[in-house]
Order: structure tokens, then C-alpha cells, then sequence
């Protein structure tokens, strides 16, 4: 009875051109085309337009080292603050350099002088980098003038060098080794991916087959095991498929053993899967699953933690989110395979997944025993 059922469940997803094209099609889709912007990892080279009011060696100096950095390009050189504003209004530029007159004299007079640093804040990324390229160029400058300076007063220059920075920072990072967008929430994205794109199946194939007149409990049990098995086969492949071919292909981090991936990517289908059935038999029309799918994607992108922190979410957005299992999942997958983190600091994750299992488990039973009065498809 069981192998029947769950033959007709494989038949209902590879038979229906609307979920085969929402599980093959929109998974496949996405890998390719979500990462496309985020290749090239961070904003490098931006250009920049300089304003220099001291034309001295200093400021010289100044622009050499802001047009060195990966994270600048020296673009234009104009004589106004007006004239750099209209370029980055414009968009021919993405930031300001703007060197104050006496900018030489107050270094050599251990003064500071005021610089104008200003960027695209439009664009986060952009903006980040051009501020940080040219923060950089003037605290080298800055530093090799108090360099210069204690020379000049007879300090050798090893004792200078120690005066102007006397803690050296080895700054390495350990997660997102790139430091770019790609590695950072791609995998987060993959996690949301995979369970919006089942959740539309789940609903396509439950609103279609919805009950009238309620099965009873040995019956709801059976096709809720079916479905749950012909959904877990295909969803734990292309789980597979994004955590392999793809995370290899897109240079993404893998620092989790297998089976405790496995144990996590089971936890996350059980109660992905189980609310999709959940989802599909409360349907009441299958065309309602792709609009409120696509509603609930960005709330549970922004309540996972991984684009803006959790402890700054109000605290009933925090309760609603635990009730989406890719809270758990994002935040479990991310610890175990991007930071390396053993498995027994994502208990809390993995247990809290299988909870939801079982409560969506137990709603599916309920919401499948009951009479509908509406009419079905069949």
C-alpha cells in the first residue's frame, strides 16, 4: 500500500509541468542566476574625483597613495568642492577626496588637519569600500609623517617606527577568507532557496489533491508519508547539488564532516517538508501558493541573522521567526559548514528543527482528518 502511494506521489511531482518546473527549473534558475552580480566578490577600483585646495608634496603624496589602493581609483582632479558634488551626483564618480589648504604645514606642525572623505552611499558596498580605500591612504600618510618628523629630531628609525605604532595587527580572516559577498550569503540564500522553491511544490501538489471530505487517521498518516519520502528523495539531492557542485564551483567554504551535514540537512528537509504539506492542504487554490511564497520570502530572509542581526530584531519578530525553519537551518549550516564549528554547538538549532517537524507533523494529521466543504480539483 505504502510503495503504491509513494508511486504516486513521484508521479505527481514529475508528471505536473508546474512543480517540475518550480523543484528542477527554480532551483537550477537560481544557482545560476542569484550569484551572477556578487562574482566579482567586492567593489574594487572605484573612481574618485580629488579636490587639492594645497598642491604640496604632502598632498601629492596623499593622492598617490589613495590612487594605490585596490579599493580607489584617482578618476578626476578639480579645482572645486562643486565640481567634484556634480561628478558624484552624476554618477561619473563614486567618492570625494578634498585636501584642505596648509595640509603640509599642519602635519609638519603635528596639527590635524581635516579632510574630506565622502562616497556613494547609495550602494553599501561601494560606498564601504571608497571610504575605507581612502581612510587607509590618509592614515599612511598621516603615519609616515610622524615618522619623518621624529627623524628629524634625531630618533633612529626603528624607535620612530615603534612611537608611531607600537601594537602591529596580523588581521586574517577566518570564515569568509575573501571578504566578499559571495561567500558571505550565498550559502544563507541557498537555504532560503531550497525551501521556498519546496514549499511552492508542496503547495501545488496539495491545493490540487486536497481532500473534501477528510481522510481518516491510518489514511492521512499514509499519503503524509508518501509525500513526505518523494519530497525528502528529491530535495536531499538537490541539497546535495547546492552544498557540492555549487559551493565548489562558486569557491564557498566547506568546513563540515559529511554525516553531520547530513544530520542537519535531515533535520531541515523533515520540517521544510513537513510544512509544506501543511502549507498545501490548507490551500484552498493552487494558484494562491507562488504569491504568498513569494510574500514570505523576504521576512525570513531579514529574520535569519545572516543580513541584519538578530539582537536587533524587535522580540516578537524574534518569536515569529523561530516558527520558520530556516532560522534554524541558515543559522545551523552557517556554524557547522562555513565556520567549523562542531556539531555539539548546533544542538539548540538541530533539535529546535525536529521540534518544528513534529509540530508541523501533527497539524498535517489534524488539518488531513478533518471534512472541507469546498470543492476540490481533481
Amino acid at each position: 500500500m505504502f510503495r503504491t502511494h509513494l508511486k504516486k506521489e513521484f508521479l505527481r511531482i514529475f508528471k505536473d509541468p508546474a512543480v517540475i518546473i518550480t523543484i528542477i527549473g527554480g532551483v537550477l534558475f537560481y544557482a545560476v542566476l542569484y550569484p551572477q552580480p556578487y562574482l566579482n566578490q567586492l567593489p574594487l577600483q572605484q573612481s574618485i574625483a580629488v579636490v587639492d585646495h594645497d598642491n604640496s608634496p604632502a598632498s601629492r603624496r596623499l593622492i598617490r597613495y589613495a590612487d594605490a589602493t585596490p579599493e580607489v581609483h584617482v578618476a578626476e582632479r578639480v579645482s572645486s568642492v562643486s565640481e567634484a558634488r556634480t561628478l558624484l551626483l552624476d554618477g561619473q564618480v563614486r567618492g570625494m577626496l578634498i585636501i584642505p589648504r596648509h595640509f603640509e604645514r599642519d602635519l609638519g606642525l603635528s596639527r590635524s588637519p581635516v579632510i574630506g572623505l565622502a562616497g556613494d552611499a547609495n550602494f553599501f558596498l561601494i560606498y564601504g569600500t571608497v571610504i575605507e580605500g581612502l581612510a587607509g591612504a590618509v592614515m599612511t600618510t598621516s603615519a609616515i609623517a610622524r615618522v619623518r618628523e621624529l627623524m628629524l629630531d634625531g630618533v633612529p628609525l626603528s624607535f620612530a617606527v615603534k612611537d608611531w605604532s607600537p601594537v602591529y595587527l596580523n588581521e586574517r580572516p577566518l570564515f569568509n577568507v575573501g571578504m566578499g559577498y559571495l561567500g558571505y550569503v550565498l550559502p544563507a540564500i541557498f537555504i532560503l532557496i531550497l525551501q521556498q522553491t519546496q514549499l511552492l511544490a508542496a503547495g501545488l501538489i496539495g491545493a490540487e489533491r486536497r481532500v473534501k471530505s477528510g481522510f481518516s487517521l491510518k489514511q492521512a498518516a499514509l499519503l503524509f508519508a508518501s509525500r513526505f519520502v518523494a519530497m525528502f528523495v528529491v530535495y536531499f539531492l538537490l541539497t546535495q547539488f547546492y552544498m557540492g557542485a555549487c559551493f565548489e564551483y562558486y569557491g564557498i567554504s566547506r568546513n563540515a564532516a559529511i554525516l553531520d551535514l547530513w544530520m542537519m540537512i535531515a533535520a531541515f528537509l523533515s520540517a521544510s517538508i513537513a510544512l509544506g504539506i501543511l502549507f498545501g492542504q490548507l490551500l484552498p487554490r493552487r494558484e494562491l501558493a507562488a504569491p504568498l511564497v513569494m510574500i514570505s520570502s523576504l521576512p525570513m530572509a531579514f529574520t535569519a541573522g545572516f543580513i541584519w542581526p538578530r539582537e536587533l530584531l524587535p522580540e516578537p519578530v524574534l518569536w515569529i521567526s523561530q516558527w520558520f525553519p530556516t532560522t534554524s537551518a541558515i543559522q545551523g549550516f552557517l556554524k557547522l559548514n562555513q565556520m567549523g564549528a562542531e556539531f555539539s554547538q548546533v544542538l539548540n538549532h538541530w533539535w529546535a528543527l525536529w521540534a518544528l517537524a513534529g509540530f508541523f507533523l501533527l497539524l498535517s494529521l489534524v488539518v488531513l482528518t478533518r471534512p472541507f466543504p469546498q470543492s476540490q480539483t481533481t
